[in-house]
């Protein structure tokens, strides 16, 4: 049994060489231009066969006449590592060479061979690899089937088979678990290596088409030292946006790619992107010329500091473009390109809460058109959105900068003027009133002359909020409509508020310009 021992541990040493060049013949291959091809599975086949074949002359005797050797281990696993095509080739080459050998073990030998790529072929079946590497405990169950293979023995006569048995078989099974599970994990760390070099290189790959084919522009930026910068890598809209070749531009310092004030900005920012070690995402107008969205991505070394800047900038000008646009929409009058009643009451809101607290006068002047409906009922509605047109045409120009003109809806009208007591807004509403009279109207029915009847209102007492405001301009607007239109009535004549907030209103009164005249002391009015 010593004896026996010492030649396994001899052929063992051997083996181990045979090892080596199988994981070696095994990682050549697969990263070759063949790989996960038919002809790769087959040259696999040939790397184990082939194995299997030297190592029939590393052999052990067991008996008189009988020799047992490792490729049992190598035919098993074959089909594991290469898939049924390599196991009917490993199996098919070591086969017919151990035929070609004959002796009294010829039919014995073949038959180990096809248990063991059986085993092999079952094994691939009922067991599947993570990343490639099967457990050890795997490895070593199918190394245990595949020394059933030294039950073949029984294949000769018993007078040879049982000393055979004795003396080789239990050791042999140890060796070849322990060969099985040793070549099998060296062979899934290879290729657990080699996938993950694939899918390295695969993510490579893909990162690069991505870099490079995007139309959004791609550059990674270089951190040379503080507030100092090279370009180390660009794609083409980068490039395109820069207008320099690559030649021209990898490797240099932004500074001097950029006017001074662009490059100045631009450090600036990968600067802030940079000590932040947090993404940066932000808006660039460029002057209002274009829009840019620009994202920094700050990628550290194995030091941790901050060596690289991923950057890329997106052109949104048709976004922000649609967004004003969006934005005009829902606060634009479709009709006049006046106010909504939207945006009307959230400017005008503000500003009479901010007139109110700093205690300076604002009017309001409600203005609606006399007889409108006339109009579209006698010549259509085409021409009165014409008429509503040249309307808001007049008031526009009568409007000041700074005050706050908007269509509220149909033919009504609202004009808020900051810093304006009632006098002033009287005066703007009858110089508004003249204005829209004396001015015809061009029309496919010819000119039209036009009238309007205005109601005017004033921060006071009992006129705080717009809301206020607004109902007290249009009390006095209803009055002027009921006194026979295009007329200007005053809703109140009251001082600014002194401090404080005023009790709610309880109904403004409701004056004539003569009546409103003589209350007021300001002789500004009587000139109306």
């Amino acid at each position: 049994m010593l004896g026996i021992s010492g030649d396994i541990i001899f052929t063992l040493g051997h083996g181990v060489g045979i090892l080596a060049l199988v994981i070696a013949a095994y990682s050549f291959l697969a990263r070759g231009p063949q790989a996960g091809s038919r002809l790769a599975d087959v040259l696999t086949g040939v790397i184990f066969g082939a194995a299997a074949v030297v190592s029939m002359h590393d052999t052990v005797g067991a008996a008189p006449d009988m020799v047992f050797d490792p490729r049992n281990m190598l035919i098993a696993l074959a089909a594991p590592f290469g898939g049924p095509v390599a196991a009917a080739v490993g199996a098919g080459l070591a086969g017919a060479y151990r035929l070609s050998l004959g002796g009294p073990g010829i039919w014995a030998g073949s038959a180990s061979i096809l248990v063991a790529a059986l085993a092999g072929l079952a094994f691939s079946r009922l067991f599947r690899p993570r990343d490639g590497a099967y457990r050890a405990r795997d490895l070593a169950l199918l190394g245990l089937v595949a020394s059933l293979c030294q039950a073949t023995v029984f294949l000769m006569p018993l007078d040879r088979a049982l000393p055979a048995f004795e003396r080789g078989v239990l050791p042999l099974t140890a060796v070849t678990v322990a060969g099985v599970m040793a070549l099998g994990l060296a062979l899934g760390s290879t290729r657990r290596r080699l996938i993950v070099e694939a899918r390295n290189k695969e993510r490579d790959a893909l990162f690069q088409a991505i870099f490079h084919n995007t139309a959004d522009c791609f550059y990674l930026s270089r951190r040379e030292a503080a507030g100092r910068y090279t370009l180390y890598d660009a794609n083409a809209a980068a490039l395109a946006k820069l207008g320099r070749s690559r030649e021209d531009a990898i490797g240099r310092d932004l500074a001097d790619l950029y006017p001074a004030a662009i490059a100045a900005k631009i450090v600036g920012d990968l600067e802030r992107c940079a000590l932040s070690r947090e993404v940066q995402h932000f808006e660039d107008n460029q002057g209002g010329l274009q829009s840019w969205e620009i994202i920094l991505v700050p990628i550290p070394g194995a030091d941790g500091e901050v060596k690289y800047i991923h950057g890329s900038s997106r052109d949104i000008t048709w976004r922000v473009m649609a967004e004003a646009r969006l934005k005009d929409a829902a606060t634009t009058d479709m009709l006049t390109g006046l106010s909504n009643r939207r945006a009307f009451h959230e400017t005008a809101s503000a500003a009479v809460t901010q007139a109110f607290r700093q205690r300076r006068p604002l009017a309001a002047l409600m203005i609606d058109t006399d007889h409108f409906k006339a109009i579209n009922d006698r010549h259509g509605h085409d021409v009165g959105d014409v008429v509503l047109v040249a309307l808001a045409d007049t008031l526009r120009r009568q409007a000041r900068q700074g005050d706050l003109l908007a269509r509220l809806g149909g033919e009504e009208f609202a004009l808020i003027m900051p810093a304006t007591d009632e006098v002033d807004a009287a005066v703007m509403a009858e110089r508004v009133r003249l204005a829209v009279e004396s001015t015809p109207i061009l029309t496919r029915a010819g000119h039209l002359r036009l009238t309007v009847s205005v109601g005017v209102a004033a921060l006071g007492p009992t006129m705080t909020t717009l809301d206020q405001l607004l109902q007290g301009a249009d009390q006095a607007l209803y009055r002027a409509k009921r006194d026979g239109r295009n007329l200007v009535r005053v809703a109140g004549c009251h001082p600014a508020p002194a401090s404080g907030p005023a009790p709610a209103p309880v109904g403004a009164e409701v004056i004539d310009l003569d009546e409103y005249a003589r209350r007021c002391r300001n002789s500004r009015l009587t000139q109306l």
